[in-house]
């Protein structure tokens, strides 16, 4: 898996899909940067507009008020209201009917100055009688004078009372502790301002009200509650009363577009709220060419990348599996490309190529493989005359020594050595069979030395036996602990030959408790092992190594090490077939 996104990520074809894509994103970055540009662009416009409309539309309320109040304390100093208050106990009822002629006209103007009052009170205390704009005259309703006036001194310019909607009613003086004279009411037209506030309502979905933060009283446009409620709880959560501002609120996965202005004067609020759809239709364009500058861009990065893959990515897989093959050592792969291309000229150089290599092999590879061959008569043939010098010498000395009946012996045990030399033609032999060789030269030494040197010799595996080694890997080394380790020693010298399993090694171990070998001498021996070319006469140990590595693999060998009994530790590496260690 790591090697395949390692292969993916150093492919031609991914880099020039990422190349592409690498051009595309500034163009998707261009075309959502536009599209979201138009959005704010729009949206800060209608902020604009809506906070003007709103705000245009709150100070005009707020001047109108202004001089219905003014209209309201002028009222205050009319003449015939003051006369009326002054003589009203002690002149007659014509006279007082004169004056009350010259209030009604008073009230009269002043509710028709505006479509804003509803109706206009005279409340004249001393004489307990109440005059309308419509040339009416009331008994005094105490009570609601009395509220009127404990509402007067409130920071805000509206009463509500009764569900009806009130400017402060202005009292005139009072003299000392005395009651003010009398008042004048005035009654606003909700109707009206509802009226006023519906041009927010262009659509359903658009509306506006107006909200006295302290007494909690709505007047609203729109019949719409739940958005209403919901712009109220959001608008008293989220500001102070000296906000001017826009945001966004959400009812039933639908967004609207508020806006929020408050009058210190008036100590009002007023919320308009139009449904985001409707804000954003003109952006409706802006949207469907985005989409379409997406869906083209996708399109198009799509056309390429098959394009890229049929023109470049399927062919340079084609040659890619073809070296694989080669590789694999498999030359008979031939590749064809129709195009008349770059790929076409790589083609034919490759097929060349293949051509090329199975020349050379058939030519070379072959002869190089008879040339190892002799090579390794050769190394095998250089151990036959060492060990019959060593075998003659050691009867030499029996024979010297005076030991006919181990001489015999002797003979007997060295015609069954050569015998399994001299009978098989092959150059490889079952590991048992090289292993009983081995054994048959240790019992000839152990004749030899049967008084100073004692052998163990340890069992090969079963699973072993047939495994087919070099011949005359074994013998020698014992030969050599023999000769150079064990010979000088008087008594107590000790050879061990074990067998050790690795997963799939199995490591033959030679191990003396002789006089050893200097540091520098088996430092080079060491050397000249490992090196891959020695320039050496490739007698004895290399030669084992070499015949070990030419069988098995570069990892088998023979390793000379200092041993813990005091001699010398010989270990022949051998990396087993596969399926062997299986069956362990």
């Amino acid at each position: 898996m790591k090697k395949k996104l390692v292969y993916v990520k150093n492919s031609i074809f991914a880099k020039l899909v990422l190349t592409f894509m690498l051009i595309m994103i500034p163009v998707f970055i261009l075309g959502i940067s536009i599209y979201y540009w138009a959005v704010n662009t729009v949206k800060e416009e209608i902020a604009k507009n809506s906070s003007a409309q709103v705000s245009y539309y709150i100070e005009n309320l707020n001047k109108e008020i202004e001089r219905i109040k003014i209209l309201q304390f002028d009222a205050l100093t009319d003449n015939n209201l003051n006369d009326l208050v002054i003589k009203g106990e002690i002149i007659q009822p014509y006279e007082r009917y004169g004056y009350m002629q010259g209030v009604f006209p008073r009230l009269q103007a002043i509710k028709n100055s505006s479509v804003y009052i509803k109706h206009v009170r005279a409340h004249v205390y001393s004489i307990g009688k109440t005059y309308t704009e419509n040339f009416s005259e009331e008994e005094i309703d105490l009570d609601r004078y009395e509220t009127f006036k404990k509402a007067r001194f409130s920071k805000t310019k509206f009463f509500y009372l009764n569900n009806k909607l009130y400017l402060n009613t202005a009292f005139s003086e009072k003299v000392l502790n005395k009651q003010p004279f009398f008042a004048i009411e005035i009654e606003l037209d909700e109707t009206a301002i509802k009226d006023a506030l519906s041009q927010f309502n262009s659509f359903s979905d658009e509306g506006a009200f107006l909200l006295d933060l302290d007494q909690k009283f709505t007047i609203q446009s729109a019949d719409n509650k739940e958005i209403l409620d919901k712009c109220k709880e959001f608008v008293t959560s989220h500001y102070n009363v000296s906000t001017v501002a826009t945001n966004t609120i959400t009812l039933h996965k639908r967004n609207y577009f508020v806006t929020y202005c408050y009058s210190d004067k008036l100590n009002l609020s007023l919320i308009a709220f139009m449904s985001q759809d409707r804000v954003f239709k003109p952006l409706i364009k802006y949207k469907l060419w985005a989409s379409i500058l997406l869906i083209t861009s996708l399109i198009l990065i799509a056309l390429y990348c098959m394009y890229t893959f049929r023109l470049i990515k399927k062919p340079m897989e084609k040659l890619v599996n073809a070296f694989r093959t080669v590789e694999n050592g498999d030359l008979s792969v031939r590749v064809e490309h129709s195009s008349s291309d770059e790929f076409k000229y790589l083609y034919g150089r490759y097929n060349a190529m293949v051509d090329n290599l199975q020349t050379l092999i058939d030519q070379v590879y072959k002869q190089k493989i008879l040339a190892q061959n002799a090579q390794l008569k050769q190394l095998q043939a250089q151990i036959n005359p060492h060990f019959l010098f060593n075998s003659f010498f050691i009867l030499q000395r029996m024979v010297k020594g005076g030991e006919q009946y181990n001489a015999i012996r002797f003979c007997s045990q060295l015609g069954k050595y050569f015998r399994f030399i001299t009978r098989s033609a092959s150059d490889e032999v079952p590991l048992l069979k090289e292993v009983e060789h081995a054994k048959s030269y240790t019992d000839i030494q152990v004749m030899r030395f049967c008084n100073r040197i004692s052998v163990q010799f340890d069992e090969l595996p079963d699973k072993y036996n047939e495994i087919l080694v070099p011949r005359l890997i074994l013998q020698p080394f014992i030969e050599n602990a023999f000769e150079y380790g064990l010979e000088d020693k008087v008594s107590n010298g000790l050879l061990t030959v074990k067998f050790s399993e690795f997963e799939e090694v199995l490591i033959v171990s030679i191990e003396d408790n002789g006089c050893g070998i200097q540091e520098e001498k088996l430092k080079k021996l060491q050397s000249d092992l490992y090196e891959s070319e020695v320039a050496i006469e490739t007698t004895g140990i290399i030669n084992i190594h070499r015949r070990l590595q030419l069988k098995f693999s570069s990892a088998s060998g023979v390793n000379i090490s200092k041993s813990d009994m005091g001699g010398i530790k010989v270990a022949i590496r051998i990396d087993l077939p596969k399926g062997v260690s299986d069956d362990v």
